[in-house]
Order: structure tokens, then sequence, then C-alpha cells
């Protein structure tokens, strides 16, 4: 697990230097903080699809409730609450493991990722634009601290589902 220290940095290839060139009129903030809220999200979405595409492939082992036409649609804690409902109905041990620990990480990233994304920009005491929070009783900044901790908190989770990744059929 990563420390509070760590700070997730990227460095701009090609793709990622488009931003710095559009002629853009919205005010945004920098490149990097800009790169990190889209890290989060991208990772969201990566342990997301690792569930979603392994279900098919495991789909000797799961219940019929748990198939990716009627969970694909889902947000990410939706997802999360129907594979831990799920999961004990599976036929096979370290399938159901899986299946409840890919449940319990949606679960775990669900709220912080709607933080993240349902946040709104605003400008800090340094000055500096940052998304907001503005959920009562809660509110507060989106700031790079919080952007590298989540993202090294999923990144972690994304390590620990795929140690637990079941073969795809039954041995």
């Amino acid at each position: 697990m990563r420390g509070p220290a760590t700070a997730l940095t990227s460095q701009p290839g090609p793709a990622e230097t488009r931003l710095l060139t559009m002629s853009l009129r919205t005010h945004l903030p920098e490149d990097e903080y800009l790169r990190k809220v889209g890290l989060v999200a991208y990772l969201v979405t990566s342990v997301e699809g690792l569930l979603l595409f392994d279900l098919p492939r495991l789909a000797w082992a799961l219940p019929p409730e748990l198939n990716v036409e009627s969970l694909a649609g889902k947000t990410t804690t939706k997802l999360g609450e129907k594979l831990r409902a799920h999961a004990s109905q599976c036929t096979d041990q370290v399938v159901a493991d899986y299946v409840d620990a890919g449940g319990a990480a949606l679960l775990e990233i669900g709220l912080q990722r709607n933080a993240v994304l349902h946040a709104r920009p605003a400008t800090d005491d340094a000055g500096r634009t940052r998304l907001y929070r503005w959920r009562l009783p809660d509110a507060y900044f989106i700031d790079d601290d919080r952007l590298d901790q989540l993202a090294g908190r999923i990144d972690d989770l994304q390590v620990e589902l795929n140690a637990l990744r079941p073969p795809g059929t039954a041995e």
C-alpha cells in the first residue's frame, strides 16, 4: 500500500499534450491536476471493467443474476452491491471470493469516485482552481493529496483483485 507522501505523476505523452495546444476559453486548473482527475476516473472504470469483462468467462460458476447484460449500466456502487449480494451464490469458492472482493472494492471507491466526479470548480485559498465537493453537511476541496491517495488506493485494489482472479474454467 502506498504511503501518504507518495505522489502519482505521469509524463505527458502525445495524447496528453493535446490539452496544452487546444484553444479553450474556459478557465482550467493546471494540466497535472487535470491528469490526476482523469487518472482517478480511469482507474475506477478499470476496476469496473476488470470485473464486468470477467463475468462471461466465469459464467460457469456465477448465479444468473451476475451477467454483463444486466450489470453493465449500473453505477459503481450499484455494481458493487449486486456483486456482494450474489457472491455467496457462486458454485466455486475461488470465484465467490473474487466476486465478493470485487464488490467490496467497488463499494469502497464508489462514494469517493462520486465526490470527485460530482464536484464543481472553485478557487481554493492558494488561488488555484480545484474541484469542490459541496454536499451538505460536508463541503471540501478535492486537492492534489486527496487525488493521489485515491488513485493509490484504487491501484492497490486493482492489484489485490488481479491476485484473486480465478481461472476461466472449472478445474
